[in-house]
């Protein structure tokens, strides 16, 4: 009914209890996809132990390329009719795949959101409905949420239409996937239900962002408005979070941050309650150069700060 899939890489410390939280979900149909791309610390052998202990437990190795390559092959190995994707150092609640597939099977959907929980502590994206609704609804009405772990697929929606995670992307590939995602879906729903837990991961690639990430988020994203308008406002907040970092945590120079400023062409700052990013918002519209100066400026003053 439902394949799950995992990449790994060097999470032996954590990968058990991942697995392990699939292994006693409530709903016994399922396959679990467990790739390993590469790892060093004994993570490939965890994969392996775990694909004699069950029959719905496959495993596969791969030189490392990174987790989009991870989870690319994993979607050329899914079988199940619905896809759902877990990280190796998270866990889903007991229930969690019983309930997509009831609702997304029940409410005909080609993808479900649901909530999660982060660290144990509520997500600030708790508790929040919308029904079923149109992609455009979805994307218009501020639901969307970035994640890939927090949504439900139609396996067929991504087979029949070759969606793929951009292994271009260190950071924010996942997000790009689900807009590929909405452009070839009809109806989509967001459910309050918390079924996944997310823990913070100081190694992680969110939690070390390179000035070169944000550029090729830029890259990507900036042309991509024209591809899928609805996304437009969306895509904005993503480009003037990259934008805002570059100029806050980075010593690019302020004409290249001018350059990239042009090429996201960004149109709107509304999701953000950053005082830091509404300024710079605000002053780059006249001048970039000029807005990226104020902010190192006030880094300098206000070590710490957003």
């Amino acid at each position: 009914m439902v394949s799950v899939i995992i990449p790994i890489y060097n999470r032996a410390g954590m990968l058990e209890r991942s697995v392990r939280s699939v292994m006693e979900q409530s709903l016994s149909d399922w396959e679990l996809i467990l790739v390993d791309d590469g790892s060093t610390d004994g993570s490939a052998d965890i994969c392996d132990g775990f694909v004699a202990a069950d029959p719905r437990i496959r495993a596969f190795h791969k030189p490392n390329g990174g987790v989009s390559s991870a989870r690319n092959l994993g979607l050329d190995e899914a079988r199940g009719e619905w896809l759902a994707f877990l990280d190796a150092d998270d866990r889903f609640y007991p229930d969690a795949l019983e309930t997509m597939v009831k609702k997304a099977e029940q409410d005909s959907l080609d993808m479900l959101q649901f909530a999660y929980n982060r660290d144990y502590v509520a997500g600030e994206n708790d508790g929040r409905e919308s029904g079923v609704i149109t992609p455009e609804e979805y994307l218009s009405k501020g639901l969307f949420q970035g994640s890939v772990w927090s949504v439900c697929v139609r396996n067929d929606i991504v087979r029949n239409n070759g969606l793929r995670f951009d292994s271009g992307l260190r950071i924010a590939e996942d997000q790009l996937f689900i807009y590929e995602l909405l452009r070839h879906s009809e109806r989509v729903e967001r459910i309050g239900n918390v079924l996944y837990w997310y823990f913070d991961n100081a190694s992680g690639a969110y939690a070390n962002t390179r000035p070169g990430d944000n550029m090729d988020i830029i890259g990507k994203f900036g042309p991509y408005k024209i591809t899928f308008p609805a996304a437009a406002r969306q895509i904005d907040s993503l480009l003037l979070g990259c934008l805002f970092n570059l100029a806050h945590k980075s010593d690019v120079p302020a004409e290249r941050i001018a350059e990239l400023w042009k090429l996201a062409d960004v149109q709107s700052c509304a999701p953000w309650k950053s005082l830091g990013v509404k300024l710079f918002w605000h002053l780059a519209l006249f001048s970039p150069k000029f807005a990226t100066g104020i902010v190192r400026l006030l880094r300098r003053v206000f070590p710490g700060r957003k």
